[in-house]
């Protein structure tokens, strides 16, 4: 517990202290500290983790060829990844590798975020502070593969929704993904279905959102009747979503948790649309750049679609909230993409008036404290490291 608290301690200074003058480095430096700390990770028998360290000794001793004949299935791509780590002897560069690439792509989108929508360093901090209290670190080094995705796919959906950039690439690391683990599928429709909707406004928008749980309960249902006939990877996620049905190992805090934070989540969206309106109805300047001289910088409007495809998301967790690992699960991909929508919102405030602002400040620090406190009482004291 102490090396944990050292940790967030030890990366939340440092970006305070020196994030001003060397922001890069300080974020590199926390994505490497999680990272270090990960390498020395005591998996238990109860962990996925654990699973997958059997999984690469069995890689390590039938090689390549018969990995790919025999245990590519539905997720080829997560069996080189696995591959891939077996590489190393060294069993711990797994769960190192893991977060590596977890915080190192959600961080980047964080930092992508403060140059495009042109952030403080207080913003940033902020943003950073909730990112890294909410999110849930022992779950990123238990499961592997699911957050990996997330923080790529939220990387990539950045890149797509709000610079509008390279989209063929994208869509192309979108489908990959679905090949990682099969419940992205669910994610990339989401995505497909915002790309036809997206340009809908006012009571049309309403429709659309009404219309998606709708959507995906009818898709649900076919998936689970059909999918083992049409495709492996429908099969596959047709078994999996039956089994979460009936996955009972879930604690009445951690499903509180995640509500209160799908309702927190909704807050934050909701102020971002109404902040793009404000911007419409020049109420406020109508870009950052405006406030800084730098016009080359996004329009805050840019952050609309992002918000409103994790409205998406949000109505798609409370949709099957009866499956309580997809719920616990997209709460943190959530997380991912709400970091940077807190950015651009709080970067939008600097504009308004300040009681307001430091209001906003003052809820962001304690919802953030407070679920840290909760993962420190509840998740975090399951953790063993081993340093010899």
């Amino acid at each position: 517990m102490q090396y944990i608290l050292l940790l967030f301690a030890g990366v939340i200074l440092l970006n305070l202290v020196f994030g001003r003058k060397h922001n890069r480095i300080c974020l590199a430096a926390t994505v490497c500290a999680f990272g270090a700390l990960a390498f020395f990770v005591v998996p238990t028998k109860n962990m996925d983790l654990y699973r997958y360290i059997n999984v690469m000794e069995l890689y390590r001793d039938v090689g390549w060829r018969w990995v790919l004949k025999n245990d590519t299935g539905s997720n080829p791509l997560a069996a080189v990844f696995i591959y891939a780590a077996s590489l190393v002897d060294d069993n711990r560069f797994l769960p190192m590798i893991t977060v590596l690439l977890t915080y190192g792509f959600s961080i980047a989108l964080l930092y992508k975020a403060k140059k495009d929508f042109g952030a403080k360093h207080a913003d940033m901090t902020l943003a950073l502070v909730f990112f890294l209290l909410n999110f849930n670190l022992c779950y990123v080094i238990d499961v592997v593969r699911i957050y990996i995705c997330f923080a790529v796919m939220a990387f990539f959906l950045y890149v797509d929704i709000v610079e509008k950039q390279h989209r063929w690439l994208c869509w192309i690391v979108y489908i990959a993904l679905c090949y990682v683990h099969y419940a992205m599928l669910v994610f990339v429709l989401i995505r497909l279905y915002f790309a036809v909707t997206r340009k809908l406004k006012g009571l049309f928008m309403a429709i659309s959102m009404l219309m998606l749980p709708i959507l995906l309960r009818v898709g649900y249902s076919m998936i689970i009747r059909f999918g083992g006939s049409s495709s492996v990877l429908l099969g596959t996620m047709s078994d999996k979503a039956q089994g979460y049905m009936d996955y009972d190992v879930f604690g009445i805090w951690q499903f509180l948790g995640s509500l209160c934070h799908l309702i927190f989540f909704t807050l934050l969206c909701v102020l971002m649309l109404w902040c793009c309106v404000a911007v419409h109805n020049k109420m406020v300047p109508h870009s950052v750049g405006e406030a800084n001289g730098d016009c080359k910088r996004l329009h805050i409007g840019r952050a609309r679609d992002l918000a409103v495809f994790c409205l998406y998301m949000i109505l798609t967790a409370f949709t099957f909230a009866d499956n309580y690992q997809f719920l616990l699960r997209t709460t943190y991909f959530i997380l991912i993409l709400t970091a940077p929508i807190l950015l651009a919102l709080v970067t939008k405030l600097r504009n308004m008036n300040r009681p307001y602002r430091q209001s906003m400040f003052v809820l962001i620090v304690m919802e953030s404290l407070a679920y840290f406190g909760y993962l420190i009482v509840y998740v975090y004291n399951v953790l063993t490291f081993s340093f010899s």
